[in-house]
């Protein structure tokens, strides 16, 4: 929820201190790490962010694909709320992004989940299982893996 942009476009948006403060005027409110976005928030200067997930300049994503295909956030940023600071939760590497394109339905959810921390905890009703098998019968994993997929 803190990234806007990631249904409609290719990047995620680094967000602005007033999206920040929607939850953490109530969440953390006196966490001395979130002391910078309540000084930001309070003097209209924009935070400096350290960037914790880059792939290479050679390697393409595209975050509203894989949203709008059913891959949740979690699966490669990690349960979010357990993180007191944002750190890399995967690799990210070639080899763990081909795993997930030989084998999309392993990671796809139902579209509820795909915003939540844990979408994988609960167990599929035999309606989200269909819906996930129908989506995944439509996927060639043969272009999934194609190297021009991900390196243009």
């Amino acid at each position: 929820m803190c990234h806007y942009g990631v249904e409609t476009g290719a990047r995620a948006i680094v967000p602005p201190t007033k999206v920040c403060m929607t939850c953490h005027s109530q969440l953390w409110t006196n966490a001395p790490m979130l002391g910078p976005v309540r000084e930001s928030f309070a003097t209209g200067r924009p935070l400096t962010w350290s960037r914790v997930n880059r792939l290479p300049d050679y390697a393409y994503f595209d975050h509203h694909v894989h949203v709008r295909g059913g891959v949740p956030c979690a699966a490669c940023h990690g349960a979010m709320d357990d993180m007191a600071l944002t750190r890399q939760a995967v690799p990210m590497t070639m080899q763990w992004c081909l795993s997930c394109h030989r084998e999309p339905g392993r990671r796809i959810v139902p579209a509820a989940r795909e915003y939540a921390p844990r979408p994988y905890d609960a167990p599929l009703t035999p309606a989200e299982a269909r819906a996930i098998h129908a989506r995944v019968a439509g996927l060639d994993t043969a272009k999934l893996t194609d190297c021009s997929t991900c390196h243009r």
